[in-house]
């Protein structure tokens, strides 16, 4: 009988949970494996941990989930509503915001904004 092949050492911390151990799982990444979080984990972690993800009520991410980004947990397909279209069409204008440039990303969480994607690519891991 083989013996089990011992995995590869991970830059993963051994402890970044707030107060006690947080479940996590091994993923195969080419010849590799990688110590994941497990979804809608990430408030769980240590600020300063690597798997750490804020809250989606402090990110901005709460005012848009469930209206314009809607994920399927069984597909693991993620749909996102944007308010701009993703191409140019000849003669067709696009009327700026009202309130001219601002400094910060605000949304009636129906649709997300240029900002607003850029935003959640971001933070959305690879």
């Amino acid at each position: 009988m083989p013996s089990p092949t011992p995995m590869p050492p991970t830059n993963a911390p051994a402890a970044c949970a707030l107060v006690e151990g947080v479940e996590m799982y091994v993923a195969r990444l080419g010849d590799g494996y990688i110590v994941k979080r497990m979804p809608d984990t990430g408030s769980h972690h240590a600020p300063d941990c690597p798997s750490y993800e804020p809250p989606a009520e402090f990110s901005g991410l709460g005012q848009v989930l469930g209206s314009a980004i809607t994920e399927d947990p069984a597909t693991g397909e993620t749909t996102l509503r944007l308010d701009f279209p993703l191409t140019k069409m000849p003669g067709r204008s696009v009327t700026p915001p009202a309130g001219g440039n601002s400094d910060s990303v605000s949304s009636t969480g129906n649709k997300l904004s240029l900002r607003g994607l850029l935003h959640y690519l971001w933070d959305q891991p690879s």
